[in-house]
């Protein structure tokens, strides 16, 4: 993982705020959403798994999303 992404999972947790991991199991492509930021690859993530991040971010538990013919683990 890279360390602008673990920053940002740190500084989440430290203010109490919800942050998502995704990673693509099969590429290694991952970001961290919040409710305000989005860091990492972004641009290469399926919408549909951005989305589901998203909602992800009012609840709690890990889940994997198929999209495009790759697996995330959100």
């Amino acid at each position: 993982m890279k360390r602008e992404l673990l920053g940002a999972l740190v500084a989440a947790r430290q203010k109490k705020q919800p942050a998502v991991l995704v990673r693509g199991l099969t590429t290694g492509k991952h970001c961290v959403l919040t409710r305000h930021e989005s860091l990492g690859d972004m641009d290469d993530i399926d919408p549909v798994v951005v989305a589901a991040a998203r909602a992800a971010l009012d609840s709690d538990g890990t889940r994997i999303i198929e999209a495009d013919g790759e697996r995330y683990l959100v």
